[in-house]
């Protein structure tokens, strides 16, 4: 790895019309990997996970299925939203169930943010 600062790729995020900077922007070189990986939050179980251990009364909005949140920290965006299975899955184990449900439900969550007025769609 080295130290010079790579070029941001011309047809690259700054290109956008929506993109929300002018300047010069570098993007940071990526850590070397770790191997192996350190577990991630949660890998062990639903025991040993933080979003496991919320209630719902932490949540925007629950149902026997799903539970949708707000990020922990301001992004500066109008809204940040984020959508749990109740149960502890990850993508890739999700059941066939809750994955044909996803979109759906992704879905409903815009239309209810769409609703709320103000916040706009990129063209």
């Amino acid at each position: 790895m080295s130290d010079t600062p790579q070029a941001v790729p011309a047809d690259g995020a700054p290109s956008w019309e929506i993109f929300p900077y002018d300047g010069e922007l570098t993007v940071r070189e990526l850590r070397a990997p770790e191997l192996p990986e350190p577990p991630r939050h949660g890998e062990e179980g639903p025991e040993h996970c933080r979003e496991c251990a919320r209630p719902d009364s932490d949540f925007l909005w629950t149902d026997e299925h799903w539970r949708l949140g707000g990020a922990d920290v301001p992004s500066g965006l109008p809204v940040t939203l984020l959508l749990w299975p109740r149960a502890h899955h990850d993508l890739l184990d999700l059941p066939v169930e809750l994955s044909a449900g996803l979109g759906p439900m992704l879905q409903r969550v815009e239309r209810a943010v769409l609703s709320l007025g103000g916040i706009g769609r990129s063209t």
